[in-house]
């Protein structure tokens, strides 16, 4: 009796030879994995700095190289990125990144006005919108801002009264002063990159205050009146320049600036808090990571450049060879650009 045929994909030989010498060299990472799995479940949006610092020495003290495994490693590096399989799993990882990020920035239905600012931009001047890749793309850069409103955000929601009023406008305050200020100067970038501003513009934007900063984009960016909440400068300076005034039966509370007042609830502060710190702590981000895999690595041959090239340079060994192929690849990138 003939067998039935199977048709699962086979792995290659060489990607089996690489998980055995994996194993081998590193036979404590079937050990790890539990720790870093506590570790990420124990996080405390509160105490990040100690959460880094215990990542750090886990993987430090499981990873540790001696002089052979180090020179190990480095055959088996060299032997991963000479396979073909480096480069379809290059290219597969590239594709798997932008699902993410898209799938991730679609939770906010407002990336899509950012998207649409970032193209009209760049019709003015190819790749301008990298401005919010490097503000914004970062995650190790933005991790701390980024969980500095979270420990109130969060104890807001579990909270009632007056306990919850205080972790409200703590939380507006933070997020206001450390991730949404820095994101509506972007959108001043943006515009300013648009409207082909000179050179010497650009060095007032970041000593811009949050309102005149908001006054800008409102004037300048009237279509996109989805991407920004003028209230949150007021609201914030209320906040910070006094205790706003609490009425526990009502849970309302008023905000005082200059000639603005407004009493609102609690509800809706944390609303606004909210809605603030997912414009200006995730979904910024996630754009900015989907531009710079889609628009900037995938779209304009970027990525199959670096994915030729950048494993012939890293197991060369020959100094005149890699002189080449880096005059070579840079003149690949070069052509690249310049037809932009």
């Amino acid at each position: 009796m003939q067998k039935a045929k199977d048709d699962r994909p086979k792995r290659p030989p060489n990607d089996k030879r690489i998980e055995r010498s994996l194993e081998r060299l590193f036979p404590e990472l079937n050990r790890i994995g539990p720790r870093l799995t506590r570790l990420f479940n124990e996080f405390d949006p509160a105490t990040p700095r100690t959460t880094i610092a215990k990542g750090k020495k886990l993987l430090d003290s499981y990873l540790k190289l001696d002089s052979v495994r180090g020179r190990f490693l480095m055959r088996l590096l060299k032997l991963i990125l000479k396979s073909e399989i480096c480069r379809d799993q290059a290219k597969a990882q590239l594709n798997e990144l932008i699902k993410t990020a898209k799938t991730e920035a679609e939770r906010d239905a407002r990336y899509s006005l950012l998207i649409k600012l970032m193209h009209e931009v760049d019709q003015q001047q190819p790749l301008g919108s990298y401005i919010v890749v490097h503000r914004h793309a970062d995650p190790e850069k933005s991790f701390l801002k980024q969980m500095d409103p979270l420990s109130d955000l969060e104890a807001a929601r579990k909270s009632a009264g007056e306990r919850r009023f205080r972790h409200v406008i703590e939380a507006f305050r933070r997020t206001v002063e450390h991730l949404y200020e820095p994101y509506v100067k972007t959108l001043v970038y943006l515009s300013y990159i648009r409207d082909k501003k000179p050179a010497d513009d650009f060095k007032n934007i970041d000593s811009m205050s949050l309102g005149v900063a908001l006054e800008h984009v409102a004037a300048r960016l009237p279509d996109y009146s989805g991407l920004f909440d003028t209230r949150s400068a007021w609201f914030r300076n209320a906040i910070t320049h006094e205790i706003p005034e609490y009425d526990r039966e009502t849970d309302t509370m008023v905000l005082n600036d200059r000639s603005k007042s407004a009493r609102v609830t609690t509800d809706k502060l944390l609303d606004m808090a909210e809605s603030l710190y997912q414009m200006s702590a995730k979904s910024v981000a996630f754009v900015s990571q989907l531009y710079l895999f889609r628009e900037l690595f995938r779209d304009t041959g970027f990525f199959e450049v670096c994915v030729e090239y950048v494993p012939r340079m890293a197991v060369e060994t020959d100094v005149a060879k890699i002189q080449l192929i880096e005059t070579e690849f840079g003149q690949r990138i070069e052509t690249i650009f310049r037809s932009m």
